[in-house]
């Protein structure tokens, strides 16, 4: 399993977000983007291959798409697939992995699979729509969608570790 890597000296960098939904068969393009990419099933089979990799992404998964890596619709998606979808960078570097960090390094930093199942995948959903409410309104601290980008990452990474430890 590989993992993304990221210090956490400041917030993540929010681009943008959204919510995909296709009423008729739909298969991603191909393309290869210079930001991470967290996409989040809601409904339906999202398929989707990263490299060589081919992924099922169901409601509640989540896979990361990693910049300068190719990624497209390796299958037709059924009509009615809707997954959440985030662009963000990390502007104090970023890393992959085969392993885990272990717990308690001296800097801290997200560590969160590239593919995984969060166990309470509500609570990932509530902070998508927090994060979108911030992203889309007229707020007075422009950096709150950084914050929030940040605090919906380490929630995964926590729910990810979680489910590891099994």
């Amino acid at each position: 399993m590989r993992y993304l890597r990221a210090p956490l000296a400041g917030p993540l960098v929010f681009q943008s977000a959204g919510q995909f939904h296709s009423s008729r068969a739909w298969k991603h393009t191909r393309r290869v983007i210079n930001s991470y990419e967290i996409v989040i099933g809601v409904r339906g089979i999202l398929h989707i291959q990263q490299s060589d990799e081919p992924h099922a992404i169901g409601p509640g998964d989540v896979l990361v798409l990693v910049p300068g890596e190719e990624h497209f619709g390796h299958l037709p998606c059924e009509p009615g697939v809707s997954f959440y979808w985030i662009h963000f960078l990390c502007p104090n570097g970023s890393d992959l992995r085969h392993e885990r960090e272990p717990e308690g390094g001296p800097d801290p930093a997200l560590t969160l699979p590239l593919r995984f199942r969060p166990a309470n995948g509500k609570r990932v959903e509530i902070l998508f729509h927090q994060l979108q409410h911030l992203a889309n309104s007229a707020i007075r601290y422009p950096q709150a969608p950084h914050f929030a980008l940040t605090s919906l990452l380490l929630e995964l990474a926590e729910q990810a570790f979680a489910a590891e430890k099994g």
